[in-house]
């Protein structure tokens, strides 16, 4: 992630993450043992030939696009949600492995 960039605090970003995981989470609940629940989007940073670039995915593994920085694709999945709600969540393992991981 660009250390310029910092998310909302509706954001929780897994410091472990590698390019092709999901890094940032949205609106996603934390246990009192630091289990992650389920978030409505996340952001993962895809390595190209030109450089990272950003993939915003909501709940249920929904592409959202394609972004040139984190930020454009952490708005485009709070835009997302604001729109269609947080009735639908899914884990992170299932979003992951929807984006062809």
């Amino acid at each position: 992630m660009d250390q310029n960039e910092n998310p909302t605090s509706r954001w929780t970003t897994d410091p472990g993450a590698i390019p092709g995981e999901p890094y940032d989470y949205l609106d996603i609940p934390i246990g009192e043992e630091g289990e992650i629940g389920e978030a409505k989007a996340v952001i993962v940073e895809i390595e190209t030939p030109g450089g990272s670039r950003w993939e915003a995915r909501a709940f249920g593994g929904r592409f959202l696009g394609m972004f040139e920085t984190a930020e454009q694709a952490r708005t485009a999945a709070e835009a997302y949600v604001a729109v269609h709600g947080a009735t639908s969540k899914m884990s992170m393992g299932v979003i992951w492995r929807s984006s062809g991981n």
